[in-house]
């Protein structure tokens, strides 16, 4: 995988120490100037992203346990006809 970082100088090496700690990167091009007067540079970097971890044993779902009302509880009232506002 490529990644191209752009910033000023000492931002884009803080972003490559931390990709570093979590990634392995293949290839580092070093700091590039931009095109015209800007003070940012950029940095090209070729990475493998570490392996998956093997999964973990998947935990047995509980049992769901369902309640049913015996009465019908309250009654709901009628819909309000909301028409004649339109």
């Amino acid at each position: 995988m490529q990644i191209r970082l752009v910033d000023l100088p000492d931002e884009v090496e803080r972003a490559v120490a931390l990709l570093a700690g979590v990634m392995t990167i293949v290839e580092d091009s070093g700091p590039r100037p931009r095109r015209g007067p800007s003070l940012q540079v950029q940095r090209y970097l070729t990475i493998r992203l570490p392996e998956p971890e093997p999964a973990a044993t998947p935990v047995p779902a509980r049992a769901s346990r369902t309640v049913r009302r015996t009465d019908p509880g309250p009654a709901r009232p009628d819909p309000v006809d909301l028409s004649a506002w339109t």
